[in-house]
């Protein structure tokens, strides 16, 4: 299998980073906690509820594959809930067996990628359609980290695994719930049931380092998956919860201080965009390649009692 080559940035300690790309400028970001929903719930929600039902059912449009749609609906879940304190809007991910690791022909997935095994699911969960928007990042904080801004629905950058996962983090922060998805979790999210590399063409599905003008853009403007999740191969890539399997089809060591992100990211050339992309990074590193897809548990979403939107339709961000 070859080996994944990245944009030539700038000098890199790690040659498989996009070239360590800090942000360029850290500033102070006056959070809003207040949220103003356009249109007001059917009932009245209880004082501790994380989280809002915006579907019960799934979108067709955004999950056409009728197997998918059914396997979510025996989950007995809403589909789509809204995480009242930041906005985020997460999907109902159904349980299930998949191949994990390099796609079969691959012959450019790179070798960290591990042959292909399979690995069963065996709850579903919950994960955000699109990566944590800047909007979303300074409902919970103050500072806004990234080097890219102008807009609240571009991703937000230079976080670190720590700064997400600490004792005083934004997961804690947020509360509700959120955490950050396994490796096993988002890669099974990412293929949707297919088994390629890929969901779709490279230029319709993904910002990376030939079409994004070296720079993020908002999310939920390339296609999305068969789940409805946008941005799974590109923009910027997405930090898992575990430590760095260099080997994970033959339960090789861990490494004991860099964490996982997946899928590539706006710096990244276009054939390292691929389901199975792998990218170890010390967990303390901010860079502006670095952003975070929220996930959350069966558990953190009540089974009733939930406030339902009046519109089944997503709000924030829009797909396009």
């Amino acid at each position: 299998m070859g080996a994944r080559r990245e944009a030539d940035i700038r000098p890199s300690m790690n040659p498989r980073s996009p070239a360590h790309l800090f942000p360029l400028s850290i500033g102070l970001w006056l959070a809003s906690c207040a949220s103003s929903p356009e249109r007001a719930p059917v009932t009245v929600p209880l004082e501790v509820e994380p989280f809002e039902i915006v579907a019960l059912a799934p979108d067709p449009l955004l999950v056409p594959d009728a197997s998918l749609r059914r396997a979510i609906a025996a989950c007995g879940r809403p589909w789509m809930v809204r995480h009242r304190r930041t906005g985020v809007e997460l999907v109902l991910i159904p349980p299930g067996t998949f191949q994990r690791g390099a796609s079969p022909g691959d012959g450019a997935a790179q070798d960290d990628a591990g042959p292909a095994r399979a690995v069963t699911l065996e709850r579903g969960f919950y994960l955000a359609r699109c990566e944590l928007t800047q909007g979303q990042w300074t409902r919970v904080e103050r500072t806004n980290p990234s080097a890219f801004r102008g807009e609240e629905n571009l991703p937000v950058e230079g976080v670190s695994w720590s700064d997400l996962r600490g004792p005083k983090g934004f997961l804690a922060r947020a509360g509700g719930g959120l955490r950050l998805p396994s490796e096993s979790e988002w890669e099974f999210a990412a293929r949707a049931g297919s088994t390629r590399p890929r969901h779709g063409p490279i230029e319709d599905v993904a910002w990376h380092a030939d079409n994004s003008a070296s720079r993020t853009h908002g999310v939920g403007q390339k296609q999305p998956n068969a789940l409805g999740l946008a941005d799974v191969l590109g923009n910027v890539s997405e930090w898992c919860e575990e430590l760095y399997e260099a080997d994970p089809g033959h339960s090789g060591a861990r490494s004991k201080t860099q964490r996982t992100l997946r899928g590539g990211s706006w710096a990244t050339e276009s054939e390292g965009c691929r389901v199975s992309n792998r990218l170890p990074e010390w967990e303390g590193l901010r860079a502006s390649y670095n952003g975070v897809r929220v996930a959350a548990a069966f558990e953190a979403v009540p089974e009733g009692g939930l406030t339902i939107a009046l519109a089944s339709e997503p709000t924030a961000p829009e797909l396009q």
